[in-house]
């Protein structure tokens, strides 16, 4: 089995602008003679460590995973917020206790903000045709080699979620004493709709970051940099950066109407008190509507709710 070996930037490099001397972007461990999956790692691990000894000591490439990304420095303690509101309620004898008429409503509005750390890009590959990969390594690779990388567009900014939080209830209806017995009866309805208007900023929009690293002339996108946290790209121009910069927008509404109609009273007595019965209806129904954007849909656009951290 063989192991596709691991390499990254050397620490303080911000663009890699050369690479040791017969250096493989493709190079592999042969893990054949481990037991399991986790051996093979621990092979792989431990090749990467032999061959950054081989390495110059000014090499811009060292073996090997890249240092965990830093997410407190984006994600936020406290989600600003904002809410107010309002509710009533009505109680009206129409005809004494035999006829009254009742309702209940409330409105609530939030907004709020949440930030998270900037996209991550995965599953993305770089053939020999990037125009970059063939200033650093070369022409000398088989036009179907791919290079499989992670990353987080930094340079793009984190990612914020604008979230605007709607919902309104109204319940009414009649209901009464029947005569002077212990009968009573109610008749009422329900109706509440919630609505969630989201703005989704710091998005990566796929299909061009794509195209770009497919791109063999200068205007490429160059997967061979680093850039620091809050920093700005010294790989890619401040226009090609903006160029893979997206928003989108999701609607959701969900709405529940229902009514019911309800009789109940004493019908004799025991020794022990007296036995009621009781007697109904109920009916509800419940709908939700979700209109992500096309982008979104198609996934084209990777931001907070569509990408895992």
């Amino acid at each position: 089995m063989l192991f596709r070996s691991r390499w990254t930037l050397a620490p303080g490099v911000r663009v890699l602008n050369g690479a040791p001397p017969g250096f493989n972007p493709f190079g592999s461990v042969d893990t054949s003679g481990a037991t399991d999956i986790g051996d093979a790692f621990n092979i792989r691990a431990a090749r990467e460590a032999e061959l950054n000894g081989l390495l110059p000591a000014d090499s811009q490439i060292r073996y090997g995973n890249s240092p965990r990304f830093q997410y407190p420095l984006y994600t936020t303690l406290y989600r600003p917020h904002e809410s107010y509101g309002f509710n009533a309620n009505v109680v009206h004898d129409l005809f004494g206790k035999q006829l009254q008429l009742f309702a209940n409503t409330y409105y609530m509005h939030n907004e709020s903000e949440n930030q998270l750390a900037p996209s991550p890009v995965a599953g993305l590959s770089v053939t020999p045709q990037n125009y970059h990969f063939q200033q650093l390594f070369g022409t000398a690779f088989d036009p179907e080699d791919v290079l499989g990388f992670n990353y987080r567009t930094v340079e793009a900014g984190p990612r914020t979620v604008y979230t605007d939080f709607d919902t309104i209830q109204l319940v009414g209806g009649l209901r009464g004493q029947i005569a002077e017995s212990t009968w009573n009866w109610e008749a009422g309805f329900l109706y509440d709709r919630v609505t969630i208007n989201e703005k989704q900023t710091g998005g990566i929009a796929y299909d061009r970051l794509n195209s770009l690293l497919a791109d063999s002339s200068p205007g490429a996108w160059n997967p061979f940099g680093y850039t620091p946290p809050f920093g700005s790209s010294l790989a890619n121009s401040a226009a090609t950066v903006d160029s893979l910069k997206e928003s989108a927008n999701t609607r959701s509404v969900g709405d529940t109407t229902g009514g019911d109609i309800r009789a109940g009273g004493e019908v004799f007595d025991l020794p022990a008190g007296p036995v009621s019965l009781s007697s109904g209806y109920a009916n509800r129904r419940e709908s939700v509507d979700y209109e992500p954007d096309y982008a979104i849909q198609q996934g084209l656009i990777r931001s907070e709710e569509h990408t895992s951290e």
